[in-house]
Parts: C-alpha cells; structure tokens; sequence
C-alpha cells in the first residue's frame, strides 16, 4: 500500500490492499495512497486495466475514483477482487474531463460500492459513461446514497441516489450484480400560525384600561415539505442482458 500512487501509472496496474488494517482511507495522511486534496485516486488514460484487491469483510471508507481523460470509445476495465468501498462522496466512480470512456467492470469474489450521501455510484446525469459491461463470476452490489432530510419547518427532502448512469449497460456476467437506489429524504412539517395579541377598545380616560376584545387568529401554518424521490437503479439509454443475474 506504501508503493500505491494517486495517479496509476501506465498499463495493468494491480493495487493490493489486502493485507491493510486500517480501513479509513483518510487516516493515511503520509501515503500516497490517493489525491489527498479530493479524497479520491485518479485513474489516467495511460492506463488500460486496474485491479483493486481486497478481503472478503473488510469495507474501506472515505474513498472514491476518477477516470481521466479517456478518448472516445477507449477502453479501461476495473477489476474488483473481494473489494468493497463506501464514498462519502457525491459519486464513487466519476469522470473527469472525459469524452467517453467504454468500461469493463469485472467482478471476482463478493464486492460492494456504497454511497453514505445523496449521490451516484457510477457516472453522474451530465456525464454518463458512455458504455458499462459487466463481467466475472461474482457478486457486486452497488447502493446509492439516500436522500438527505429536510432542515427546516416545511423544506423538503432531497431525491436519492441514482446508481449507475450509462448510455448502455451491458451484462455479460456469469454472477449478480445487485443495483439500488438511493431513498427519497423526509420533508419536514409546517410551522404553525401564532396566535394574534389581543386588541383594546379606545377609552376616554386614557388611564383606564381598555376593553378586551378577543385577539386575532393567528396565520395558517406554512406547508409541509415534500418528501424527496427514490433514486432509479439505473439511469440507462440501452440495457443488454447477455448472461448473469442482474436484480434492481
């Protein structure tokens, strides 16, 4: 794990982080073992095939990926061997000055990709990845984050977490992958009107006290919030089921 750069370097790269016990990312402040700047690792378009090596059980936090700079229709494929990963990021695999990059993603072992916050596991609405083929004989289960509660008296919850957006996703697995949206964020309650002051009448004597007449209704409490919307599994212009179990 010392060896690991942020930027992967040319070719096949395996980064193996099986043997590491500390599982929060952030705490490796002296390694280089992503951009500490974004709390991510960036994948470069010199790169062809990257292997993420894990251990069945252990989750790491506190980290997500960008794919950089890949040509129209280059490819890149991300192996995840018994890998699991939660972001507490906006999105865990993300594109970052992209044109549109065809990626393999092959799965050995029992894998997951989680998000803690409202966000995407896999491209997001404005860059989707342009194709998305799934492969291996394992289990990969990708959860979007929920949606966040409303803060304030009538404010209403944000929409979820959408997982994979693609322009097609193709699965030419021999295993599962397991693709969940994120939940709609509770809207919060209106506040109630307030009840008026009471009104005096006018009185000749300006020392005496005034007649009591009933105080005013108070005003209508404002609306609830909305409840935010599930997230979709997939956001996707073309879905191919070649082989393998896909559950949504």
């Amino acid at each position: 794990i010392d060896e690991t750069p942020f930027s992967t370097p040319a070719g096949r790269v395996v980064i193996d982080w099986s043997k590491e016990t500390d599982t929060n990312l952030l705490n490796h402040t002296s390694r280089p073992v992503y951009d500490k700047r974004y709390n991510n690792i960036d994948i470069s378009n010199t790169s062809s095939e990257v292997t993420f090596i894990g251990t069945t059980g252990q989750v790491f936090t506190n980290f997500r990926m960008f794919i950089c700079s890949f040509a129209d229709g280059q490819d890149l494929t991300l192996r995840f061997v018994n890998f699991n990963f939660v972001t507490n990021e906006s999105r865990a695999i993300g594109l970052y000055d992209d044109k549109g990059v065809d990626l393999t993603i092959d799965v050995v072992g029992t894998c997951s990709i989680e998000s803690s916050v409202t966000g995407s596991i896999l491209g997001y609405s404005d860059l989707p990845i342009k194709t998305v083929t799934f492969t291996g004989n394992g289990t990969m289960t990708m959860n979007a984050g929920n949606g966040s509660n409303g803060t304030s008296a009538g404010a209403a919850g944000t929409d979820g977490g959408i997982a994979i957006y693609a322009e097609t996703l193709v699965m030419n697995m021999s295993g599962t992958l397991n693709v969940t949206g994120g939940a709609g964020g509770n809207g919060v309650s209106g506040s109630n009107g307030s009840k008026g002051s009471p009104s005096y009448n006018g009185h000749s004597d300006r020392n005496a006290t005034g007649g009591g007449a009933n105080g005013g209704n108070g005003t209508d409490g404002t609306n609830g919030g909305n409840a935010g919307k599930g997230g979709y599994a997939y956001d996707v212009s073309t879905l191919i089921v070649n082989s393998g179990t896909l559950t949504a």
